[in-house]
């Protein structure tokens, strides 16, 4: 039998390590298609890189501790992930090289694998199979492996929806190059070049590792900060700018949510319900129920509730998922771009220790997040940064956090979004209900 040199089994670490995904050693030069494909699924030393007219060139770098992406023409596209004896934790650029906290998992435990495709999609071990099946001698291939192309797909970047865009997927070799092409519907095709195989950089990675960086060491009011918003109970100030004063609250507990006006006598809001039939409601109820109520929520004998349908206005029991709360903000989980310091005076004086993002992808979560898009329409109420006004008290209840809304409508407005009353925003009445409607 023959025997290719660059597949051979490796006895000696199938023995000590048992049984493995992939024992076979990595491709050291490559000189077919079929060399090129085995370098994505087994090496951790190589780049695939791209050219595009506002970009420049775009390379994905996958190294043993460091994987990401660096575009030459826009410094603020960088995205890398540092693996070091700790776990995992990004690298971003704006106004310099910023590091974030460690990566968490689902479960809150520190990721530690960089080839797990917890942090980044990457090629690494996937359809060894059908990698191994492929003939060494073609030149040319299109994939037919739906779950091979989904994942190329991710790893080049891409949104996994745009499958259903996707014409065809493969990759040739031809003088000593392999190129991997995708054409998409609308004549889009899309080139990339594998390169430097055993022998990749990341220069933002060395010059961040090279000055002392490190993973992102949380400032303590910041921290406290995000712990108090993901407590999910709070009380929220609705600022009119009609009168330039606050028209209302918004309610948020893990139970219900609750919504009311200071000129109204009654108010609105949703509740959890997720009981058999009972003395309370004749039908089984799984959801979020809308509600009504009025009068002295703090009185049990002077007040008003109605839930209006035995139909949810959402199918889950989580009230936190479907008001889409701020536990959900996209920059509680990247404080990387959290800067210290007040953005501006104008329209909102601090009073507590001061921060602000203007990145763009942030700020519009933000906006969606709270909302405000609804009211203020982003194409003319242009987003500007958002403030973070920390003010930690003796107990979380007497603790707040104000977000400042900045936007440019011909001069730049503040809008002051502040939350207080964390731990202790509920109603002793709609409490009451909620326990006797999940009986």
């Amino acid at each position: 039998m023959k025997f290719n040199i660059k597949v051979l089994t490796l006895i000696g670490v199938l023995l000590i390590s048992g049984c493995q995904k992939n024992t076979e050693s990595p491709v050291v030069e490559v000189n077919s298609l079929k060399d090129g494909l085995i370098v994505l699924n087994r090496s951790k030393n190589y780049t695939l890189e791209t050219e595009h007219a506002s970009y420049g060139r775009v390379s994905y770098i996958f190294l043993e501790n460091s994987i990401g992406v660096n575009m030459s023409k826009r410094p603020s596209g960088l995205q890398a992930y540092i693996k070091d004896s700790n776990g995992i934790y990004p690298l971003n650029y704006e106004s310099g090289l910023k590091s974030g906290e460690y990566c968490l998992n689902s479960l809150g435990n520190k990721i530690t694998d960089l080839y797990s495709g917890e942090v980044m999609s990457t090629m690494y071990n996937i359809e060894t199979d059908y990698v191994n099946s492929i003939s060494d001698s073609l030149t040319s291939i299109s994939f037919s492996k739906k779950d091979y192309k989904m994942k190329l797909l991710t790893t080049l970047g891409f949104s996994s929806s745009v499958y259903l865009d996707v014409e065809s997927m493969g990759a040739t070799y031809i003088n000593g190059s392999v190129n991997f092409v995708i054409k998409m519907t609308g004549n889009k095709n899309y080139t990339y070049r594998l390169t430097n195989v055993n022998k990749s950089k990341f220069s933002e990675v060395d010059t961040f590792l090279a000055n002392g960086g490190m993973a992102k060491d949380l400032e303590a009011s910041l921290g406290k900060a995000r712990s108090l918003i993901r407590s999910n109970n709070f009380t929220r100030d609705i600022y009119d700018f009609s009168t330039e004063s606050y028209s209302g609250i918004e309610v948020f507990t893990n139970k219900y949510f609750y919504s009311r006006m200071n000129n109204s006598e009654s108010g609105s809001g949703a509740m959890v319900v997720n009981a058999k039939a009972n003395e309370y409601h004749s039908n089984d109820m799984n959801g979020c129920y809308f509600f009504q109520a009025g009068g002295d929520l703090s009185d049990p004998e002077n007040y008003t509730f109605g839930i209006a349908s035995n139909t949810p206005i959402y199918p889950k029991a989580n009230i936190v998922e479907y008001y889409h709360y701020p536990t959900y903000l996209k920059i509680l989980d990247n404080m990387q771009f959290v800067n210290e310091g007040a953005y501006s005076s104008t329209g909102y004086t601090y009073t507590g220790t001061p921060y602000y993002f203007n990145n763009s992808k942030y700020v519009l979560d933000f906006v969606s997040n709270f909302s405000i898009d609804q009211a203020y329409d982003t194409s003319t109420y242009v987003p500007e940064a958002v403030g973070i006004d920390i003010n930690i008290g003796a107990s979380d209840s007497e603790s707040s956090i104000t977000f400042i809304y900045y936007f440019t409508y011909g001069s730049t407005y503040a809008m002051p979004i502040p939350l207080r009353s964390f731990g202790s925003s509920n109603y002793s009445v709609l409490d009451a209900i909620h326990y006797l409607y999940n009986q």
